[in-house]
């Protein structure tokens, strides 16, 4: 069942479903929430069989990944048909900037493509390298991916991984800089070849987010831990609370959401007080909530009440 709208949809003033034109949804479907309306979020990167369909359409957004799911593309597309007929907004993940040897597209990225530093390979998490986003072959094929691996599959738009290492402390400010503005060109880029989709930056919340703000329908802030938030010596509050300032900043500017996100890979037995924490901090400044327990692929999705 979907949830009417509450209170947190006051926060976001401007409507951004004016801004972009949705398809209506097909009889038979549920009338979907709009953008600003919805109320709940889940990340599910791992496989989607029949049985965890009806855990994730209780979700007003849905961010899944279907290039890992089992079957044909044909039965991923109805799949995610079966999600938007339920009133849902289906996003596929992408990762933007790091390129995993798990990903299918690995063998596409040239060699001249990778970002080197002082010579030898970034790789700014495991073996994940760096791929340029000032290089216009990277950017292009970043766009035939969003098509092929989220558009096509019937997906309303895309939630973008990995950008935080835009602003990652290795990465010289002048590279930095080359990366945001190759970025804001694929962002120019994407908006016009695709105008209507649906954007989520995720972890962009510093020195990147003036780069996506134009562009973006939500900006995700990742390691939202409650933990963070309490008024004790050592707390990074006061870090954290400058992140809110700058986000509030941004959206008087440019009409976005913003997502928190905590996943806590061993949770204790206070977790459900954690999670109660995380989830009334989120509320208190309008931002919308995900808690997950142990990991985003495996753990199957609890179904939103």
């Amino acid at each position: 069942m979907k949830h009417a709208p509450c209170a947190l949809a006051v926060f976001f003033a401007s409507a951004l479903a004016s801004n972009f034109a949705l398809a209506e949804p097909k009889a038979g479907s549920t009338p979907r929430t709009t953008w600003n309306d919805a109320t709940s979020y889940v990340l599910f990167y791992g496989p989607v069989v029949e049985a965890d369909l009806a855990a994730l359409a209780s979700y007003d957004i849905v961010v899944v990944d279907p290039a890992a799911w089992p079957g044909s593309r044909d039965s991923r597309k109805a799949k995610i048909k079966a999600l938007k007929d339920a009133g849902c907004f289906v996003l596929g993940y992408l990762s933007c900037f790091e390129v995993a040897d798990w990903h299918a597209y690995k063998d596409r990225v040239e060699d001249g493509w990778k970002l080197r530093l002082d010579g030898d390979y970034w790789r700014p998490w495991g073996s994940n390298h760096a791929a340029s986003l000032a290089e216009p072959g990277f950017r292009t094929l970043l766009g035939d991916l969003v098509k092929r691996e989220a558009l096509d599959y019937g997906c309303d738009g895309v939630f973008m991984d990995t950008l935080a290492d835009l602003d990652h402390p290795k990465l010289p400010k002048d590279e930095q800089a080359r990366q945001r503005e190759g970025l804001a060109r694929f962002l120019a880029d994407l908006r016009k070849a695709h105008p209507g989709i649906r954007l989520i930056a995720n972890w962009t919340i510093q020195d990147t987010l003036p780069v996506v703000a134009p562009y973006v329908d939500g900006v995700c802030w990742e390691n939202f831990a409650p933990s963070s938030w309490a008024e004790k010596p050592g707390s990074p509050r006061s870090w954290m609370m400058g992140i809110r300032n700058r986000l509030a900043a941004e959206q008087a500017k440019h009409p976005f959401r913003v997502f928190t996100l905590w996943n806590v890979a061993n949770p204790g037995k206070d977790i459900a007080q954690q999670q109660a924490q995380m989830k009334a901090i989120s509320a208190s400044f309008g931002f919308l909530p995900y808690c997950c327990t142990n990991d985003y692929h495996n753990v199957k999705p609890d179904k939103h009440e």
